[in-house]
This record gives structure tokens, C-alpha cells and sequence, in this order.
């Protein structure tokens, strides 16, 4: 319909801007003066929509102070002229408009060529960042795979470590258990039974520290135990510990089971437990050192 007006706002259009082409109806004023100013039916549209070329989002019917326009909100997607079909506004009046033209952004601004990216721009210094984080994010890396690769000495010495804080525990509980019961005040202790305590003592220590069954073994076999624990390898200064130990152990089996108050003093047997406490102490001491035997 060669006699109708049209705009396009925004007056140029780019790909993808959201624009709006706005028919005037002057000369169907008559025909349109009925219509209410509102939304109309986008499928009102004569043709097929190709999305290829442009989306259309919205259609009004808007009445001016000289008329009425059709107003179709639309976006295009490519460049060049876009031809919008007819718009059927009613069964007597299809409203028809001239092509549209989408201008290129690069022919706008007076080029055919996107130019080169700028280069990167570093603030002083961040050269020496990146190199810095470089070296720190190697060694890391290096550390890691040697981390893998010595998995098994880094899980052995984690076990060592566990291990030797449980022996200090029971090395020092051990020893608080000994001088609690020898340094016993209320004096309801027999001699006996002192004994028997400190030998306990010390029989749980044992197993604790060398994993043998020194709690369920007799004392004539105590020796085989240790020869058992050190394969034969114990040193000299442990042999002599091992056999004062045994010492011990038959000395408190006599305490317990015979009668040291006909033959022994209460004065001599507290001198006994006093000494006997240094004794066990210094056995200990030797039992723990790092030097002698297959499982010091």
C-alpha cells in the first residue's frame, strides 16, 4: 500500500539490536477509528516468519494525535534490506511495509576488517608474578610425584612414628605404675601383693613393647621370649638386663607365693622395693635404647 508512512526506531539499526518499525495508518483512519489501542496476534502475519533473518517479538495497535500505527517490535540477524510480510489487521485491511535497512557495524565505522587484538597489558611487576607462581606450582608438582613415588617410605615412616608414640606411652605408664606402687603411703599393701603388682607391671610393658606373650608365659620361660624377640641378636648390655629381669621375676614369685616376713624385715623389704624401683627403671632404660638387638 503505497500510501502509508513508516519509521524505524531506533533510526539505524545493528544485528541483534531490538527495534521497532512503526506504520502509519493515516489513510485507513476512517476504517480504523473503531479498532482498541492495544496487542494484536503475531500469527496475524501473511507468509512464513523466517527466523533466519529476523525474530519478531510483538505487535500493537496504537492510536496518535494524527492517526493510528501498527507498531511491530522486531530483531534482525543479518545485514542489508529485510523485507517484513503483510500483516493482516482485519478481514478488509492488510497493512503492508517497504524493506528494512540493518546496517554492518564495521561498514559504519569506515572499515571492512576486524583489526587485530590488542596485546596485553601487564601491570609492573606481573611478569614477575607469573614467573614466581610458575617455580612455586613446579616444585609443588615435583614434590607431589616424589610424594607418589615414596609412597611406601612416607607410609613407613608415618607408621615408625605412630609406633614409637605408643611405646613412649607405654614406657611412661609403666613407670607411673611402678612408683605408685611401691611409694604406696596408706600401707595396705602386703609384700605380696606388691609383687604381684609390680610384676603385672611389668609383664604388660613387655608385651606391649615386643608383642610377646610375656603376661600368660611362666617365669622359666621369660629368657625364651626375649631370645624369640631378638632372634639371638640381643647385645651384651641387654643380656645382662634380660637376666636381672628374670631376677626379678623370681624374687616377686617368692614374694608372692612363700613367706618373706619370716625371713625378712618390713624395714629390708621396703629398702628391697625402693632399690627394686632404680632396678626396674634402669631395665627399662636399657629394653628401650636404639643399640642391640634385631627389634630395639
Amino acid at each position: 500500500m503505497s500510501d502509508l508512512n513508516q519509521v524505524v526506531v531506533p533510526k539505524t539499526v545493528f544485528i541483534g539490536d531490538k527495534a521497532e518499525l512503526h506504520i502509519s495508518l493515516l489513510s485507513l483512519g476512517k476504517n480504523v477509528s473503531s479498532f482498541e489501542a492495544g496487542p494484536l496476534p503475531v500469527s496475524a502475519f501473511l507468509g512464513e516468519i523466517d527466523e533466519n533473518l529476523y525474530s519478531i517479538t510483538q505487535v500493537h495497535f496504537v492510536k496518535t494525535s494524527g492517526g493510528a500505527d501498527l507498531v511491530i517490535s522486531f530483531t534482525p540477524w543479518v545485514t542489508g534490506e529485510i523485507k517484513l510480510p503483510p500483516y493482516r489487521l482485519s478481514d478488509e485491511i492488510l497493512v503492508s511495509s517497504d524493506p528494512v535497512k540493518i546496517e554492518s557495524i564495521l561498514e559504519n565505522q569506515g572499515t571492512s576488517t576486524l583489526q587485530p587484538a590488542l596485546p596485553v597489558k601487564f601491570m609492573p611487576g606481573t611478569i614477575t608474578k607469573i614467573w614466581l607462581n610458575g617455580v612455586v606450582l613446579l616444585v609443588l608438582m615435583l614434590a607431589i610425584v616424589r610424594l607418589v613415588i615414596k609412597r611406601k617410605d612416607v607410609a613407613l615412616f608415618i607408621k615408625n612414628q605412630k609406633l614409637k608414640r605408643y611405646y613412649k606411652k607405654n614406657r611412661k605408664s609403666a613407670e607411673k605404675q611402678i612408683r605408685d606402687v611401691i611409694r604406696n603411703t596408706s600401707g595396705n599393701l602386703t609384700a605380696g601383693e606388691k609383687a604381684a603388682a609390680l610384676q603385672k607391671i611389668m609383664r604388660v610393658y613387655l608385651e606391649n613393647r615386643f608383642g610377646w606373650p610375656f603376661t600368660k608365659a611362666e617365669t622359666s620361660r621369660i629368657m625364651k621370649g626375649f631370645d624369640q624377640v631378638y632372634q639371638g641378636l640381643l647385645s651384651e648390655e641387654k643380656s645382662f638386663a634380660v637376666e636381672d629381669l628374670v631376677g626379678f621375676f623370681v624374687r616377686t614369685d617368692y614374694l608372692r607365693y612363700g613367706r618373706p616376713e619370716n625371713s625378712s624385715s618390713p624395714q629390708d623389704l621396703d629398702k628391697e622395693f625402693s632399690e627394686t624401683e632404680n632396678k626396674l627403671s634402669s631395665i627399662i632404660n636399657i629394653l628401650e635404647s636404639e643399640t642391640g638387638g634385631a627389634d630395639a
